[in-house]
């Protein structure tokens, strides 16, 4: 089960309250002293998101996966709103090398640079890369963005200063992929690739190991109240929480 995405190809309005809730573990010794170390496992992290002008539609799909879950009961896949979806590390050839963030293509074929997440291939998502071809082997490259089913390729010039690949596939299936083909030679920087599930690019983050897609997200409400303001529009806050 997934958190659906917006008509608007958002998953949130903002503002977004995020909170990091960290846990730390404190032994307090006979003699006074104390010993404190960060428990790794007991983090939380906090969604407070509030809905205005959601349409029926909107509002039964989100009412579904509650009802789905059983409220807070069972877990869901919640994709971050917030987070740079890519993992630092990319799935390759072992002709591609890697020295920084640069990848370099050392065969005379076409490889690719290539992550796979298990979410809907179908939402809307935005990949952005800032234009970090180094050595003028070529002179575009091909942002992929790829499901079970079909795949959209966008074969963009190195000269501008960022490529941007985004849209929502026409594919129902799980499993999403996005991928960057190098020519024989070209060597690449992906320092700053970012992976959004949002219809434009937003201000660079980082990528990290934890990523932006938690799988044992809960509701952290015991039920949804819609307010009907006007005919069709309807907004909502609820809290999402999840371990990180």
């Amino acid at each position: 089960m997934f958190f659906p995405q917006l008509l608007t190809g958002a998953l949130a309005q903002y503002p977004i309250n995020r909170t990091k809730f960290m846990h730390t573990v404190v032994n307090s010794m006979e003699d006074g002293s104390r010993i404190s170390y960060f428990d790794p496992d007991g983090s939380t992290l906090i969604w407070n998101l509030t809905y205005l002008g959601l349409t029926q539609g909107e509002v039964d799909a989100i009412q579904s996966l509650f009802d789905g879950c059983c409220g807070p009961l069972r877990a869901f896949t919640f994709i971050d709103p917030t987070a740079n979806l890519l993992s630092p590390m990319w799935q390759h050839s072992p002709l591609i090398t890697l020295q920084g963030s640069a990848y370099t293509n050392r065969s005379n074929s076409v490889l690719e640079i290539s992550q796979t997440f298990a979410i809907p291939a179908g939402y809307q998502y935005c990949l952005s890369v800032a234009s970090g071809e180094t050595n003028g082997t070529g002179e575009s490259v091909a942002l992929i963005r790829r499901g079970p089913n079909t795949q959209q390729r966008n074969q963009l010039p190195v000269a501008q200063g960022q490529m941007v690949s985004s849209g929502a596939l026409a594919d129902s299936g799980v499993g999403f992929t996005v991928a960057i083909e190098l020519q024989p030679g070209q060597v690449f920087d992906l320092g700053q690739a970012q992976l959004e599930a949002q219809v434009a690019p937003s201000d660079f983050r980082p990528a990290s190991n934890l990523g932006g897609i938690y799988q044992k997200a809960h509701w952290a409400v015991n039920e949804l109240l819609f307010q009907a303001d006007a005919l069709d529009s309807f907004s909502v806050n609820f809290t999402i929480e999840t371990y990180a």
